[in-house]
């Protein structure tokens, strides 16, 4: 099984909306900036004709091949794929990540699923994405026919400050159970707690994940393996702050009122 197809049945797995939807959404955030299209991240690694090299992804693999694809996404996420049409957003639950690969270029993946579809994403090593779109069994993956550039903003960069704060925390550490107190602040692509602080510009890898109007899980991890996990809820804020240094030192923190 591939890293596409894997990633297209753990979307389905979340699923509890009725369908993908036309209709487009803009949340107002806390942030400065008037107006925040959250989407903006998802749809910036969606968007593509997905026309070459497509196939069936059934299990077991269909004794006559059928007509699968191509599958076009535009920029604002609407869709195509055969007599289906609709758009990416909004959906039940939706995820962006970008790694760092060995020879320094990032790669994007993305995962979108609703009760009835889902969609996986993949950058290849060659430059091209592969898509992968449908409802289990009867589902298939298609290829852009050109190749992409590598991405170059980061997916903090995408959110205009959508969960940019500050203030005061609570922090358990579960090696030594001590309980002490911190400031945080997330702002200009640094997030600091304490004395701890993450270049939101230089991760090795971070990952967004989205609850459309519901919450947010927003992950980071640096090259020496320090991590942390950011809850937030739909206005941005935080929630729960789950960070790991080096070593495997777990600290749990939550805001102060």
């Amino acid at each position: 099984m591939t890293l596409l197809s894997i990633a297209l049945i753990s979307t389905a797995s979340h699923a509890t909306s009725t369908d993908i939807d036309p209709a487009r959404t803009a949340v107002q955030g806390t942030s400065t900036a008037p107006e925040t299209d959250l989407w903006a991240p998802f749809l910036a690694v969606a968007a593509g004709n997905y026309v070459a090299q497509c196939e069936s992804m059934s299990i077991p693999p269909e004794p006559v091949a059928k007509e699968n694809g191509p599958l076009l996404i535009a920029s604002d996420g609407s869709l195509r794929a055969g007599s289906i049409t609709g758009n990416i957003r909004p959906a039940n639950v939706v995820s962006v990540s970008r790694s760092r690969e060995m020879n320094g270029e990032p790669r994007m993946s993305l995962s979108v699923s609703s009760a009835t579809v889902s969609l996986g994403m993949v950058e290849q090593e060659d430059g091209t994405k592969q898509a992968a779109f449908g409802t289990r069994p009867n589902s298939f993956e298609c290829r852009l026919a050109e190749k992409v550039p590598p991405s170059t903003r980061t997916i903090y960069s995408q959110l205009a400050g959508y969960f940019d704060a500050e203030g005061k925390l609570t922090c358990r550490h579960t090696r030594t159970r001590k309980v002490t107190r911190a400031d945080y602040r997330m702002d200009n692509g640094v997030f600091t707690i304490g004395t701890t602080r993450f270049d939101l510009n230089t991760l090795k890898s971070e990952t967004l994940i989205m609850w459309p109007g519901e919450r947010f899980v927003y992950i980071g991890q640096t090259d020496d393996a320090s991590s942390f996990h950011l809850d937030l809820d739909a206005d941005g804020k935080t929630k729960v702050l789950e960070m790991r240094k080096m070593g495997g030192n777990l600290i749990k923190c939550t805001p102060l009122p």
